[in-house]
């Protein structure tokens, strides 16, 4: 009997099992090969976020610094900046984020202007609410500041207009283009393109509106909106389907219904995606609900992430006081009216003429609008110097008359220098080399035009042809044969007083296809009857409005091109944000790039 067989069934047996031992080895090591390299890719995926985040937070600071006339941020520990100079104006900047020895940068491109001389660009300033329903053009400032002490509603349309501050509130309807948007409270903007926006209260983006940077200390409300950078103090919603938003900031919550790209993020609250979602990465202190079979949702938690958002700086308009009875003594002629009607002017300061009150009447042959010392019975000139001070349509008619302290001109034009008046001024058709200056209210006709002083210069208003014998010495020093700079000179129409602070007067009407060189200077407000274009500044001091809006509705040209040098139309005006001797940073479209993992900047 033998037993070999047995034996061999044993061997059979053990192989088996070692076989399956093998393979169940083989198995376990593929398994944790699988797992290990899972592992692997989570972490290189997490690093490679994290550096992002990191370069798009360096590449924020770096803008703001610029935005802010510093230099460019220390390289850290997360983010190393650099620029490089491509010519023409153009700048790349280059941020290279780092985590845990991963790598990745982040490039934009951006025009930076230097700082502008210091020179005042406030070409519009207006005290009290405006609601603009008529448009605003204006040309040859690409720096140009509209200034608002108030509320601002734009439905019209504005051009050539940089920066708007407001102390108030901004909304703006329609298709607008500016670069600056700066009000203490909140703004609303239903379309249009914008380079920075600045509130202190919260920032609502629709119907297509695109901003390169977003700063606020309230809210955030993008619907259908486009944003490159945003930091913001409160929650932010984007509403929108469409809405994209890029380097994003808050201190608050963020929750999202786009389908766009939003981030990277930095989010000290929740994070909240509403149905499918886009592509979002964000870093974020809070919970977070969203589709997690969306893999391009890339979501990092850090508890107790904190974000340092600089509160937005207050817009500062410095409130003018507009008042004609301080420039009394400095008019060439001062116009009041006696108790009987008659015209009394004080003259000062005018070659040919002692200072003193004359009157301006006509003679006994029916010449009108002569300068005279005393009148006869009938109200006609009886002594000299008989100096015409104005030209009617001919020697035989008015060019000036008065009803009670209603004031009217008509003609071709007056002596050159500064007119001041007691009362309402009706303005009619001419060419006056003056300023004209009333306690009440100043009325334009249409086809009026004037020139201020400093901007017709020398010629016309110390050797006019028409009045040659009436040089305002004040104003020409006939011996170099240069003008005198004043302020006053820099001023065409200005109206309304004020006395132990009672304001009286100070609306401003001017007529359709008027033309005016230099300054205008309405104490309560300015209506324009359309095609009226101003070379020089606009101030509205809005005394005595008592909550009254100004209202636009006619087409304003401000034209500030080729203004000659003796007129400095920024002379004297208020103050507003602007961009505060810093230099101009614009942010140039479809530039944001991915190096990509390992870049190098």
């Amino acid at each position: 009997m033998t037993h070999r067989p047995h034996r061999q069934h044993g061997l059979a047996t053990l192989f088996v099992v070692v076989t399956l031992l093998a393979i169940a080895a083989l198995v376990v090591l593929a398994s944790s090969r699988h797992l290990l390299l899972a592992q692997f890719n989570a972490q290189n995926q997490h690093r490679y976020h994290q550096a992002l985040d990191n370069a798009e937070t360096g590449l924020a600071a770096a803008i703001a610094n610029l935005s802010a006339g510093k230099s460019l941020p220390p390289p850290s520990a997360l983010y190393t900046v650099t620029v490089q100079d491509l010519g023409e104006g153009k700048q790349r900047l280059i941020s290279a984020g780092h985590h845990d020895g991963e790598t990745v940068s982040v490039q934009r491109l951006l025009s930076l202007s230097p700082a502008p001389p210091s020179k005042d660009d406030n070409a519009i300033n207006i005290m009290g609410d405006l609601n603009l329903g008529g448009a605003i053009k204006i040309t040859g400032n690409p720096d140009a500041v509209l200034n608002v002490d108030g509320n601002v509603t734009l439905g019209g349309s504005v051009s050539g207009i940089s920066t708007l501050n407001a102390t108030g509130s901004i909304t703006l309807k329609g298709n607008q283009q500016l670069d600056v948007l700066h009000a203490n409270g909140d703004i609303q903007a239903a379309n249009g393109q914008y380079q920075t926006i600045k509130s202190k209260g919260s920032v609502t983006l629709t119907g297509n509106a695109a901003a390169a940077v977003v700063l606020a200390d309230g809210k955030g409300n993008f619907g259908n909106a486009s944003v490159d950078s945003a930091r913001l103090r409160g929650d932010v919603d984007i509403n929108g389907g469409n809405t994209t938003v890029g380097s994003l900031a808050t201190r608050g919550k963020l929750s999202s219904r786009s389908s766009n790209k939003v981030g990277p993020a930095q989010v000290m609250g929740d994070l909240s995606v509403s149905g499918w979602g886009g592509p979002l990465t964000a870093t974020i202190g809070g919970q977070a609900s969203y589709n997690t079979a969306n893999k391009d949702i890339r979501v990092t938690r850090q508890p107790g992430l904190s974000i340092d958002i600089k509160e937005v700086e207050p817009v500062s308009i410095g409130r003018p006081v507009i008042n004609a009875l301080d420039y009394r003594a400095l008019a060439n002629y001062a116009f009041s009216a006696d108790q009987s009607g008659h015209i009394r002017v004080a003259v000062r300061q005018v070659a040919g003429l002692e200072d003193g009150d004359y009157y301006l009447a006509g003679d006994a042959k029916g010449r009108r609008n002569l300068l005279c010392q005393k009148l006869d019975a009938q109200g006609r000139c009886a002594t000299g110097p008989s100096e015409p001070l104005c030209k009617g349509y001919s020697d035989y008619n008015d060019c000036l008359t008065v009803q009670g302290r209603n004031w009217a001109l008509a003609g071709v034009g007056m002596a050159p220098g500064l007119l001041w008046f007691d009362g309402n001024l009706k303005a009619g058709n001419g060419t006056y080399y003056n300023a004209l200056i009333a306690t009440g209210d100043i009325e334009t006709s249409g086809d009026h035009t004037i020139y201020a002083v400093n901007y017709i210069g020398y010629q016309k208003v110390c050797r006019n042809e028409q009045f040659p014998n009436l040089t305002p010495l004040n104003l020409c020093d006939t011996t170099t044969g240069k003008l005198r700079l004043t302020t006053a000179g820099n001023i065409a129409l200005l109206a309304g007083s004020a006395s132990e602070g009672r304001f009286q007067g100070g609306d401003i009407r001017l007529g359709s296809s008027n033309h005016v060189y230099g300054n205008v200077l309405a104490g309560k407000q300015l209506i324009s009857g359309g095609s009226s274009t101003v070379h020089g500044y606009i101030t509205v001091a809005g005394q005595g409005l008592n909550g009254m809006m100004n209202q636009w509705s006619g087409s304003t040209t401000i034209d500030l091109s080729d203004l000659p040098e003796s007129f400095q139309p920024g002379g004297g005006g208020s103050s507003g944000g602007g961009n505060g001797g810093k230099p101009t940073i614009r942010l140039l479209p479809h530039s944001w790039i991915d190096s990509g993992a390992g870049a190098q900047s």
